[in-house]
């Protein structure tokens, strides 16, 4: 059993339903609630490190369409390049990292028409940031901390 799963109030509930009634597949949200789940133990606490990357993806998509469009465009490119045997093993790696990459920065050229290299850094950055400062937030892990499990972990 999974540490974060005795913390779970149901309160996520709500964004899972959400998800659902805007067109998600079922199958695609219990993908994302199996993300949301995961935790990682760092010093003897437990960070709710997927519910952080959950949320914060789901506020960049509705602000920043084409380039998520545009990301996973790439992804699936790089999955298809992938299965050409023997060359797509061995270019795999750099081809999925090229291939989302140049999709997203595309997408990002479509959202903002007078974007660079620059704000499409700065938009990943922006988000990186905001995953590791609400990761690094004492209040929001302290429940995954005080549950029974995680006196066990360490």
């Amino acid at each position: 059993m999974n540490e974060h799963e005795k913390t779970d109030t149901g309160k996520d509930n709500n964004l899972f339903d959400w998800l659902i009634s805007h067109g998600i597949s079922k199958f695609l949200v219990e993908k994302i609630r199996a993300i949301w789940r995961g935790t990682i133990d760092f010093g003897r606490k437990i960070i709710l490190l997927g519910e952080t990357i959950v949320v914060e993806l789901v506020k960049f998509a509705p602000k920043h369409p084409y380039m998520t469009i545009g990301a996973l465009t790439g992804f699936c490119a790089a999955v298809l390049l992938n299965q050409i045997p023997v060359v797509g093993w061995l270019i795999g790696p750099a081809v999925s990292c090229l291939t989302t990459i140049v999709g997203a920065y595309l997408g990002h050229l479509a959202d903002k028409p007078d974007g660079n290299i620059i704000s499409f850094f700065y938009v990943i950055l922006d988000v990186v940031y905001r995953i590791f400062k609400e990761v690094s937030n004492p209040e929001k892990n302290e429940e995954a901390n005080n549950c029974v499990f995680a006196e066990s972990t360490g």
